[in-house]
This record gives structure tokens, sequence and C-alpha cells, in this order.
């Protein structure tokens, strides 16, 4: 990869991402819909594909309120339709009652305000197949692939990066390979992401990763430049007419977070079927550039891994930290229980200065460093807050809390909680760590985020001798979580079982699924994803052990 391409990137820290097709006009998820329809009858939707109110400086305009460097719009989803006007295809925007190159105007939108162009493009092509222009001229799928991306790389002017999507086993990873080599050949500081291909390919493709809808932890050690896609909607990508929205203050963790890790932010929007961006995202987009711009310090800083607390209960962490040079500040997601912080770290604190501008009091003691004097009510509607810390010398994390070890005594039950679960980082998808604990407005909390056979979490039982037990598991599922094959295994003992829905992730039902053995001593109970025909395994609430 270009070396000044991908510095760029990595300053960049915000892009846009915009879902809009034919599916927009039904008003759902855009890969759901369109399996509800038969092409014959999808492909019916071009007659009525005319977004009169689409401006693409608005588009733009939208990025640059929060904040974005570059932009993502789809230049084809899975449908197959494009927004473009390719010489391969019928299916596109030209030959609608719009008769417009979406993509053109884009392009040359984002060159005139000064931000970089990129796209997203899907290797499905669900329109496409059968009798369309490409398959009269004897092409191949993956010559048909490469002809449309080389159309794009041609003739809209430079591409900062190009966002794949899904997989087709039409373009394996040998051809995948030669594509991208293609793609540097024409575009040598074009960045391509990770995806097209199988999670269990032999080598990493692309010039960075692209986990969706979450922040997870990466093993450092990889040295991977990552980018978090992530929705305004809840529901959707594309316009989904009954959408619910995240707030500007949780859009804002989310930023935070990926500051605290060094990752980039790809913030989705949702054009409204006549090409407006509909006036939800607008306002948020406006909200979080606000925000965004007045903690622009705390938000540039460098990634770290110190998380402060709140004094008085010391888990869970009430925020992440970012560091530049020696000035550590602290993004508060919570407000704490007293006037106090708490930062699990030795060294040489100067001043503490809340984003206000009051000066905090400090003391040092066994627990750590402790901020003391904020205000007695968060200021304002929502966080997150800052902190800015100045330090001389530097500053050495304490020792976390450890996860506890569960010791029996002969006869006795086990609980197996999710928040005493190690999570491992992922041994088969880019090193990142993607299970996650989710915690409830009512309390309850599980471990979540289980999308990829192999997904594992470890529990540490020490049992005087061997025993057997009976297990119970309490699992919170929706469809897509059902049916998702498990292994729970011990040293000397392993048992299968299948997920099974309870009608939400949040709302666990317990069963029986089988017998375990533990040996004599330390135990590392494992709990493996072993297949999710759905595309997820459920939410793991806990865990029983009775003995036999």
């Amino acid at each position: 990869m270009s070396k000044n391409s991908i510095e760029w990137f990595r300053n960049a820290r915000y892009g846009m991402f915009y879902h809009f097709g034919l599916y927009s006009l039904l008003g759902g998820n855009e890969n759901k819909v369109r399996k509800e329809w038969g092409k014959a009858e999808y492909r019916k939707l071009m007659k009525q594909f005319n977004p009169v109110n689409f401006d693409a400086e608005a588009w733009v305009d939208c990025a640059i309120s929060m904040g974005a460097e570059y932009i993502v719009p789809t230049a084809k989803h899975a449908e197959g339709f494009c927004l473009w006007d390719s010489k391969l295809t019928e299916y596109k925007s030209i030959n609608t009652p719009f008769g417009r190159d979406i993509i053109a105007e884009l392009s040359a939108a984002a060159k005139k305000k000064g931000i970089k162009f990129s796209f997203y493009f899907n290797l499905e092509a669900w329109l496409n197949e059968g009798d369309d222009i490409w398959n009269r001229m004897g092409m191949s799928y993956a010559d048909f692939f490469q002809g449309q991306l080389e159309e794009l790389l041609t003739s809209y002017g430079p591409v900062a990066t190009i966002w794949f999507d899904h997989k087709t086993d039409e373009v394996p990873y040998e051809r995948l390979k030669q594509i991208i080599a293609r793609i540097k050949e024409l575009q040598p500081d074009c960045l391509v992401n990770d995806r097209g291909i199988s999670k269990l390919a032999p080598g990493l493709l692309g010039d960075y990763v692209t986990p969706e809808r979450e922040v997870p932890e990466i093993d450092p050690e990889k040295n991977l430049v990552v980018e978090c896609c992530d929705a305004m909607g809840v529901r959707s990508w594309g316009y989904c007419k009954d959408e619910g929205f995240w707030s500007v203050e949780e859009l804002g963790r989310k930023v935070s977070a990926c500051a605290s890790k060094g990752y980039n932010y790809l913030l989705n929007v949702e054009p409204a079927p006549d090409g407006s961006i509909r006036p939800e995202c607008v306002c948020r987009a406006a909200g979080l550039g606000a925000w965004i711009r007045s903690h622009r310090a705390a938000l540039q800083a460098g990634p770290c891994s110190l998380k402060p607390c709140s004094n008085l209960q010391l888990q869970p962490s009430i925020g992440v930290s970012t560091t530049d040079g020696n000035t550590l500040y602290l993004h508060l997601w919570e407000w704490p229980e007293s006037d106090e912080v708490l930062l699990k770290a030795i060294g040489n604190p100067v001043s503490a200065v809340f984003e206000d501008g009051t000066e905090l009091k400090f003391k040092i003691n066994e627990s750590g460093i402790v901020m003391g004097g904020l205000p007695e009510l968060a200021p304002g509607d929502s966080g997150p807050w800052i902190i800015n810390l100045v330090y001389d010398g530097q500053l050495v994390a304490l020792p976390g809390v450890e996860k506890p070890v569960t010791d029996l005594l002969l006869g006795q039950s086990a609980y197996l909680t999710p928040e005493d679960a190690e999570i491992p980082f992922g041994s088969n998808f880019r090193g990142m760590k993607r299970v996650n604990i989710n915690r409830f407005a009512d309390g309850k909390v599980s471990l979540g985020g289980f999308h990829n056979q192999g997904d594992r979490v470890v529990w540490k039982i020490k049992s005087p001798e061997k025993q057997e037990f009976e297990v119970y598991m309490s699992l919170g599922s929706i469809e897509s979580q059902v049916d998702a094959g498990f292994e729970l295994s011990s040293p000397i003992s392993t048992l299968s079982g299948k997920s099974w829905f309870t009608g939400h992730y949040g709302t666990p039902e317990r069963r029986h699924v089988g017998r375990i053995s533990l040996s004599e001593g330390l135990n590392n109970v494992q709990l493996l994803v072993t297949s999710i025909p759905n595309g997820a395994f459920s939410d793991v609430h806990g865990i029983w052990l009775i003995p036999v």
C-alpha cells in the first residue's frame, strides 16, 4: 500500500457512507427486501426510480457537517443495480426515468468541496445474472466484475478507497488477488478493504479491516489499519420507513471508542427514495460534527488503553482515553456516581481540568490517581465529556481486575457469568476480539457478538477432584441467532448442541444441554461456536454446572 495514502487515511478519521438503490423504494432492509421479490418484479422498480431531489453537493455537505474527510456511496449493492453509466449492464440509473450518472455527480461534488471520493462495490450481482450485456458479450463473471471496477477507476477521477462487500464463488481468492493488483496499477494510492473473500481465506487481502457496527479490540501485534463502519439507523443501511436512529450522544461514544483505539469511523446515512438525505440523518450529522469539532484535540490524539472508572465502583469503566505527549484525555461516557474519577495508573500528575474549565483536585492512593471536584450534575444534556490530565514523566497502568477462578468444593454447583469469562482474540478473523459484554437497561448482562465460526470464551474453574455435571445454558436469540452450533469443553470432556429461539437476545431462556466432566485441578472451560447457519450465535446470559 502507498505510505502516503495510508497516512492520509489514518489522519482522515471520519467518512460518510451512503446506501442508495432500488431497495430504497421499498422502505426495508436492503438485503431482505430484494429476496422477497422475484427478479422480474424487482427489475420493474427501475421504471419508478426517479430521485428528483438528489443533490450531490447536499450529500457532500452532510458529510462535511459531520467532519468527514471522505465519502463512500454504494456504486453497486448486492441487487446489481448500478449508480453509474456502466457499459456492461442494462441495470443502471441512466436507464431509469431519472436518467443521470449519480457516481459522476458525487465524484465531481466531492472534488469541488475538497474531500476524497471512494465507492462501495458488492461482489454479488443479483439483477445482472442471466440475460444482460456482459452475458451477450461472452464475458465470465470475474471479467464482468473486473470490467466494472475498471470503468469506475478510469472515468471518475481519483478514488481514495474501494469498499468491497459480500463474496461470490465466481471470483475466487487468486482472481481477487489479481484484480486488486490491477486496481493498484490503475490508481496506486487507492486503498482496498478486506472484504469479498471467505474469513477462512489463506491471507488478508486489502489494506484495512472493516468491523461492522462494533469497535472490537484487535491484537496489537497484527498492526492492522481499522475502519469501523456503522449506521445511524438501528435496523437498516438503506432507507427504512420504520427506522429508529441512534442519538448524537450514542454516536459520540462510538467516535470516542474509535479514537481510543486509533480506528477510523465510517458512518452511514439513509437517502430517502426522492434522493434527499432524510432529515433525521442531516440533524444527527450536524450534531455529531459540532461535538467532534469542540473536542478535536482529544479525538485527534493517539490511542490509549487507560480507562477512567467511577471512584465508587471500579468496574465497569465509565469511558476511554486518548493521549498526546504528556496530556491524557479522559473521555467520560457516563457521569460518575460521586464528584470523583479514578484512573488506575501511577505517575506524576501536574494538572487536571474538566472541559468546562473546572480545575480538579487530585490525589494518589493504592487504587491509582483520583481526580475530584467535578460538578455534581453532568453539564448539558449529553456526553461524552472530556478531562485533560497533564502529567510529568510517564503514567504506568496499574493491573486491572483479573478474571476470577471459580474454586469449587466437592459437590458444589458453579454459575459461569458473562463478566467472569475471558474473551480471547479471534483465532480466525484478523485477530479481532469480536465477542463483547452487553448490558441491558433492565440490568441483564450477556456475552454477545458471536458472529464467526471459531469465536470462543473461556472460564477458569478449579475442582478438588474429577467430577461430572449436568449443564444448563441461558441463551437469548433472535432469528439470525438460531440453530448455531456450539461446543462446551473441559480438558477431559466435550458436549455439543445448537442454539434456540427466545424472541430477543435480551430475553433469555434456560435449557438443559448435556453433561460435562471436570478434571482435578484447574480447568479451562471453553464455549466454542462451531457453526453459524443464520449469521450469529445467541447471546449467552449464563451457564450452570450442577453436580451429578
